[in-house]
């Protein structure tokens, strides 16, 4: 492939896809950071960080004394020090699921919000668009665009290893142009990171679409494994959620836990089911996971992230590198860098394609078929608006038999309307650059059509 084609195939992906990709990636450059977002806006998840973390079973025995009748879903450990323990909760009405945050210190019921957070918002947002399976194919399929456009780059871009440190010069076009390829340099191994866990993923949805399993052990028809049912009699006294805690710890000492959930995987509430990290943190939690039956005291199942097959442990580490928790807050925080540097890059190369326009100083140099790629992705902004909304009113709340969606905690109706304007406002001034350039830089035309039409 020579370099004049190689450049225009980057140019051509960048410009006609560009739009949605730097959605997906704008998005998910706070889905990695998301879990702070709501650390620091939401005050009920933050704790002193003094003292010894209370129990499991604590935690679940606050919720239930704030809230009789209320069911405990999921229990979510503190990712840090000064986090707060993090329930899941079905209200006593069963139709209202809630967020409630208990001190890990001290116990007491912090407080309570809805199920819908940065986290929430930002991980549906970034994995499907709201549009869910349709979707899900959608937004991992500019995994492969993302590819086109990286090797395409390599190719047209000669000599790039030995411009690393090359800074940006000139002014104009040509710093937008060296500004995009240094950035683009240095984000070469998160870009082939992104694309190819991007890739997997839509694997993973077709490879479950025509008949495979969505996990290692679940309940049909979704995992490889079903959890056994009991083989004991009854214990006199079931055990307590401490109990099963102190159950698995002394099965399983290592197992750093950081989820409980009842029934999980395994669709019967007598099981409580724990998952953590133990040795090898490249890799979802769910990798290590061990399941115990309260009503007869016995572990029905137990598994490390090595004894799956090496399937199942590839897929559980596409998490950890696609989104760079594996190495905790400052993994977080270098991808959260990288992402929004991918963000800037996609931008200011089409910013690039519309400065050759201006010096063209002709409407009819821009390539056929822009139009219409924005409008369809528009389109599709306005369809993943509306689902977006359908999605929370699944959990809503009922006011006088009319759904009525719960109210988001102050400090996330904030983030989420700042973050949504700003998103707004880029894709306004994207598609309107694209669509008319001389509207934005028309001295700029004009005195470039005079020029032409003087030589």
């Amino acid at each position: 492939m020579s370099r004049k084609t190689s450049y225009r195939i980057h140019s051509f992906t960048g410009v006609f896809t560009g739009l949605m990709l730097f959605i997906i990636c704008w998005s998910g450059s706070f889905a990695v950071i998301a879990y702070e977002l709501d650390w620091l806006v939401i005050p009920e998840m933050r704790s002193s960080g003094n003292g010894e973390r209370i129990s499991w079973g604590t935690v679940e025995d606050s919720v239930k004394s704030e809230f009789p009748g209320a069911r405990v879903r999921f229990i979510m450990a503190p990712q840090y020090d000064n986090a707060n323990y993090e329930a899941i909760v079905s209200m006593p009405d069963y139709k209202t699921i809630r967020r409630v945050f208990v001190d890990a210190y001290s116990g007491e019921v912090r407080g309570e919000q809805s199920f819908y957070n940065t986290w929430k918002f930002f991980s549906n947002f970034h994995r499907d668009l709201f549009l869910g399976k349709f979707g899900e194919y959608f937004a991992t399929f500019f995994s492969f665009v993302l590819f086109v456009s990286l090797l395409s780059a390599i190719v047209f871009y000669r000599h790039w290893w030995k411009r690393f440190f090359r800074l940006p010069r000139g002014e104009g076009r040509a710093y937008w142009s060296e500004l995009h390829r240094l950035a683009g340099l240095w984000s070469l191994w998160f870009i082939a990171i992104i694309a190819l866990t991007g890739a997997w993923y839509f694997y993973e949805h077709a490879k479950y679409d025509v008949g495979g399993n969505l996990n290692y052990i679940d309940v049909e028809p979704y995992g490889s494994v079903q959890i056994p049912e009991p083989a004991n009699s009854r214990l006199t006294r079931p055990l307590s959620l401490d109990g099963a805690v102190n159950t698995a710890k002394a099965t399983w000492p290592e197992l750093e836990i950081s989820l409980i959930a009842y029934g999980w995987y395994s669709g019967n509430r007598d099981n409580v089911y724990l998952q953590g990290q133990t040795n090898f943190p490249l890799l979802r939690d769910r990798a290590n996971q061990i399941h115990v039956n309260t009503k007869t005291g016995e572990v029905l199942w137990q598994n490390e992230w090595n004894e799956l097959p090496t399937y199942w442990v590839v897929s559980n580490m596409a998490d950890p590198l696609h989104f760079g928790d594996f190495a905790g807050l400052y993994g977080k925080i270098v991808y959260f860098i990288f992402g929004i540097a991918l963000s800037g890059i996609i931008l200011t190369g089409t910013w690039m394609h519309i400065k050759r326009l201006v010096r063209s100083g002709d409407d009819r140099h821009q390539w056929l078929g822009v139009n219409l790629s924005i409008a369809l992705s528009i389109c599709i902004l306005i369809a993943a608006t509306y689902f977006a909304i359908q999605d929370a009113l699944k959990l809503s709340s009922t006011v006088e038999g009319v759904p009525s969606v719960a109210p988001l905690a102050p400090g996330v109706a904030a983030a989420l309307g700042v973050w949504v304007l700003v998103t707004i406002t880029i894709i306004a001034a994207w598609s309107l650059l694209l669509w008319r350039p001389s509207l934005f830089v028309r001295d700029n035309w004009k005195s470039n059509k005079k020029a032409n039409r003087t030589s």
